[in-house]
C-alpha cells in the first residue's frame, strides 16, 4: 500500500509517500505536476493506502482541495484497538511503545514509520481477532465523524442559557444546605 503523511494543518503543506520499508519521497505543494500526481493518487479508490490518524488527515487535505480513498490501514485506530488504555497514540508515541524508535520527526520518516507500523499492527489486530470491528465499525465511522467535526454543532442559545440559570439557582440552594 502507499503511506503518506503530512504537515499540520497550519504549516505549509508537504506530503511524504512511501511505497515500501526504507523508502519515502517528499513532496512540496509547490511542484504542480506532483501535487497533480498525488491528487490522483490518494483520491484513488483502488489504491490501497495506510496512514496514522486518516481524520486528521483529511481534515489537512480537504481545504487544499485534495481527497482521501482507499485508506486500509489507519495505524491510529490499529493502535487504540489494541492498546485502548494508553492516552496517547500519536505516531511518535507508536512507534517508541512498538519499535522502541524515538522519531525526528521528518515527513518521510513518517511516512516510512507509518508503514512499518501497518503492518506490524495489522497483524495484531488479525491475531487478536479485532479485524471485523477494524474494518466494520472502525474505519468506517472516520468519515462520519470528519463529516460531524466539519458541520459542528448547533446550539440553542436560549435553552443554553435557561440552564445555566437553571444550574445557577441549584448550585446557590446547595451551597446555603452545605453552609447550614
Amino acid at each position: 500500500p502507499l503511506t503518506a503523511a503530512t504537515t499540520a494543518p497550519d504549516q505549509t503543506r508537504n506530503f511524504a509517500i512511501s511505497r515500501e520499508a526504507g523508502t519515502a519521497l517528499s513532496i512540496s505543494t509547490d511542484v504542480p505536476d506532483a501535487v497533480a500526481k498525488l491528487k490522483s493518487a490518494l483520491a484513488d479508490r483502488e489504491l490501497p493506502k495506510a496512514i496514522h490518524d486518516s481524520k486528521t488527515a483529511a481534515h489537512v487535505l480537504d481545504p487544499q482541495d485534495f481527497s482521501l480513498s482507499g485508506v486500509e490501514h489507519d495505524t491510529m485506530l490499529y493502535s487504540y484497538l489494541l492498546d485502548p488504555t494508553y492516552s496517547s497514540h500519536r505516531l511518535a508515541d507508536v512507534a517508541l511503545r512498538r519499535f522502541n524508535l524515538k522519531l525526528t520527526g521528518t515527513l518521510p520518516e513518517s511516512a516510512d514509520v507509518t508503514g512499518r507500523l501497518a503492518t506490524t499492527l495489522r497483524r495484531e489486530v488479525e491475531t487478536s481477532g479485532l479485524v471485523k470491528l477494524y474494518q466494520e465499525i472502525d474505519l468506517p465511522l472516520v468519515a462520519v465523524l470528519t463529516r460531524m467535526e466539519d458541520a459542528g454543532v448547533k446550539i440553542d442559545l436560549k435553552v443554553l442559557a435557561a440552564m445555566s440559570s437553571r444550574l445557577e439557582r441549584e448550585i446557590d440552594k446547595k451551597s446555603k444546605a452545605i453552609y447550614e
